[in-house]
């Protein structure tokens, strides 16, 4: 078997085998299918555009959970730094049908170290929530390493993604500490334009009052367009 073709195969068996196995939360198994182009639009103008479906309770039958549209533009700065600012449309599906809209502001720097290309991205999003009389502020930091071997159109992937909620608690806002996810995959560069990425993503929800953490134990397809 191909490395290309046993990278998917283990992460879907990582997925299977994880979710028996966290103790002490409460488990939905994930798949999430993820699309982002981006390209230089003029000078230090960037377009960014990003859609994402994802489903949930593999285990119990498969239930379309969340649908994200997240389109901006960028401005890229000297030493690494880019800037966005954008809007995403984020309904969910399941358990009930419920609005959410998100304007958003990032800054993002990315450095290199030797074959090792590191992104340190802060987000900051204001949640316009169905039910919910106010704009809800959450902050987003993400740690990202990408190992890209000289010459390998192969690489591997790790991140992680912290949560934070700024807004006091109400319907679907917890407040506080709102979740975490790690991510490990590889990354596949069948072409310049084309990028891959089958990622095991492990997501902590914190349910403050409601219950145990609940755990996510996703099965992740990025799709990189470099336009």
């Amino acid at each position: 078997m191909s490395r290309t073709r046993a990278l998917p195969r283990l992460l879907s068996a990582l997925l299977v085998l994880a979710a028996p196995r966290i103790a002490g939360a409460e488990v939905d198994a994930q798949a999430w299918a993820q699309i982002i182009a981006q390209g230089p639009l003029g000078g230090p103008l960037r377009g960014y555009a990003e859609a994402q479906l994802r489903l949930n309770e593999l285990d119990r039958g498969t239930e379309v959970q969340a649908l994200l549209l997240r389109p901006a533009i960028g401005i890229a700065l000297p030493r690494g730094f880019t800037v966005h600012a954008g809007f995403a449309w984020t309904p969910t599906f399941h358990p009930r049908f419920n609005d959410e809209q998100r304007p958003w502001q990032q800054l993002a720097h990315t450095a290199s170290l030797g074959p090792i290309t590191f992104t340190n991205r802060f987000r900051v999003e204001e949640r316009i929530l169905e039910n919910v009389d106010f704009v809800a502020l959450r902050l987003r930091h993400m740690v990202r390493a990408l190992w890209m071997p000289p010459g390998s159109s192969v690489g591997v992937v790790a991140w992680d993604e912290v949560f934070l909620e700024a807004s006091p608690p109400g319907p679907g806002i917890r407040g506080g500490f709102a979740q975490n996810r790690v991510g490990v995959g590889a990354q596949l560069r069948p072409m310049k334009a084309l990028w891959l990425e089958p990622t095991f993503v492990i997501q902590s929800i914190d349910r403050g009052g409601a219950g145990a953490t609940r755990v996510g134990p996703t099965g992740l397809l990025l799709v990189w367009i470099n336009l």
